[in-house]
């Protein structure tokens, strides 16, 4: 209920937010792959996070996309063919072509992704995220590794991630409820359960 509240439109819809070519000649080289994003967080040291967490994707067998916004980049060599490095990606464009998401739960990326219908892992640091991490697990649409114990739990969780369908299937139900204008859709839930 409370995510259909915000905003009822991406804020990177219209203009002229397209795709980049690298990025799409990587999407449609091979499958789906893993979001990895710390949002606009990213310009918060972001320390070895996209380090690590693109590691755990491709050991884990998955391809990721990586979009760091002005955070530092990866800094390990990936294979060109499982790992792709932008600075900016519209996520209205790309996180449905994603098969899940790995990011910090900024509320922003959490909307977009959830607009997508992909999967979550959050690694919330500060901020808003612990809660919305916390959301993101009521809802059954996502899992959550503490920053804190990134190091530690981040295996797990990749791994749950990919192969637990009960969170894509979850992902995809909410998608489909939140549709394009979530302060419509929050109204008549408000409305049906008013009892005169």
């Amino acid at each position: 209920m409370l995510f259909t509240t915000i905003g009822s439109r991406d804020w990177d819809r219209g203009g002229n937010h397209s795709v980049t070519r690298a990025t799409e000649a990587f999407l449609q080289a091979g499958e789906a792959p893993v979001l990895v994003t710390l949002g606009a967080s990213s310009a918060v040291d972001g320390e070895d996070f996209f380090d690590h967490v693109t590691a755990e994707v491709t050991e884990a067998g998955a391809r990721a996309l990586v979009v760091t916004g002005p955070g530092t980049p990866p800094q390990r060599r990936f294979d060109p063919s499982l790992v792709h490095v932008t600075d900016f990606e519209p996520f209205s464009r790309v996180a449905h072509r994603c098969r899940a998401a790995v990011h910090h739960a900024g509320i922003g990326t959490t909307v977009a992704v959830m607009r997508a219908g992909v999967p979550h892992l959050a690694v919330p640091k500060g901020f808003e995220q612990t809660v919305t991490a916390a959301l993101n697990e009521e809802l059954g649409i996502g899992i959550t590794v503490p920053w804190r114990r990134r190091g530690r739990d981040l295996r797990r969780g990749v791994e749950r991630l990919l192969r637990d369908e009960e969170l894509q299937t979850a992902a995809t139900n909410l998608s489909q409820r939140l549709g394009d204008d979530g302060a419509a859709a929050s109204a008549a839930a408000v409305a049906s359960d008013v009892s005169c």
